[in-house]
């Protein structure tokens, strides 16, 4: 059922079949089609895809949440994220998937406050305020989300080479002179 999910979550980002993705533990990562954007996914057996999306070009990122509720496109939602070491309010922005999917994407906008509650946990709980006295309840596991995360900084912040520099270290000799 996971990659059921997943599968699903990719295609929504992506609006086609997803590149070759990568396994960590319960987290995937795997490349737009067009190699605009990467991404690390992971799925609840509800259905529902927790996502660190990134854009090449701009190495931007950002944590995001796919459901199927529906909610009000453009609208902020307050959200109450618990792990294990601590809970904290993040807010986040709806934006309603393709028409006809009937599902929902939440883009979070405190995605150094999420790395935060993250670290070091292997769940996360989110219970995100709808109407009323009305929660949605999301919980995702995190085993193999720091190994996610860390291959998509590679994918958007290839390590570049370093030089080779012909340094030569001082000798006794020569510091004798000096």
């Amino acid at each position: 059922m996971r990659a059921l999910g997943v599968g699903a979550a990719i295609a929504l980002f992506c609006a086609s079949a997803a590149a070759q993705a990568e396994t960590y533990q319960d987290w995937f990562v795997s490349g737009s089609p067009d190699q605009s954007r990467v991404l690390a996914i992971t799925s609840n057996d509800g259905g529902a895809a927790l996502v660190i999306d990134c854009v090449i070009r701009s190495k931007a990122c950002g944590w995001r949440l796919v459901s199927d509720w529906l909610c009000e496109d453009g609208a902020t939602y307050s959200v109450l994220a618990n792990a294990n070491s601590h809970a904290t309010m993040v807010h986040a922005i709806c934006e309603r998937t393709p028409s006809g999917l009937g599902r929902s994407r939440l883009s979070f906008q405190e995605f150094d406050a999420m790395n935060a509650l993250f670290k070091g946990a292997d769940k996360v709980g989110f219970a995100i305020a709808r109407t009323g006295d009305q929660f949605n309840l999301l919980r995702f596991s995190l085993s193999g989300e720091p190994l996610a995360q860390a291959k998509l900084m590679a994918l958007i912040n290839p390590a570049r080479t370093p030089r080779s520099v012909n340094v030569k270290e001082p000798t006794l000799a020569s510091a004798a002179r000096r």
